[in-house]
């Protein structure tokens, strides 16, 4: 099962032909969950709850009020080898001049490959830093992300930039 949604079809008919209305009765925490008038079932991020088996109890009710239920367990399994970024490149100097432009390109490494394709970052920065006019762009289907600010006035400014992989994983 994968990280982002899990889709489930009910199973159920009417003996007389009726129409048939389907309801969630029970199931765990997740971000969304819904069962729609042809009794699909989808939830959305059931690993972030870290819930490894989740009952789920579906109620299907006939045009006459009968009503019967069916029950499933959603096992939710980490992704396996699930490693955080590593940063790769480093700004080379910490010491700017006033209306000089300080650039420096963001570069991170994942252990984690899904068939050719590595697990690609974005990047955030601190408010801190946006507040005193750094920018942060992430390029290229976030393979990379850049920093760029121009001082115009003397001061430190604490600049966090944090790693975000496909899964959740961070470095700063």
């Amino acid at each position: 099962m994968g990280t982002e949604y899990y889709r489930y079809q009910v199973q159920a008919y009417d003996p007389e032909g009726g129409p048939l209305s389907y309801y969630i009765s029970s199931a765990p925490r997740f971000d969304y969950i819904q069962v729609d008038q042809n009794g699909l079932v989808t939830t959305y991020n059931p690993v972030r709850y870290n819930q490894t088996d989740s009952q789920i109890i579906i109620r299907v009710v006939d045009s006459f009020g009968n009503e019967t239920h069916q029950i499933f367990h959603l096992t939710v399994e980490p992704p396996v080898n699930n490693h955080p970024p590593t940063f790769t490149s480093f700004p080379s100097k910490q010491i700017w001049e006033i209306g000089t432009t300080f650039s420096y390109t963001i570069n991170t490494s994942d252990l984690d490959r899904f068939g050719s394709q590595p697990d690609y970052c974005t990047f955030t920065l601190n408010q801190e830093a946006i507040d005193a006019g750094f920018e942060l762009r992430n390029y290229n289907n976030n393979t990379y992300g850049h920093l760029q600010w121009r001082p115009t006035v003397e001061g430190s400014h604490e600049v966090t930039i944090t790693a975000i992989d496909s899964h959740g994983n961070t470095a700063t």
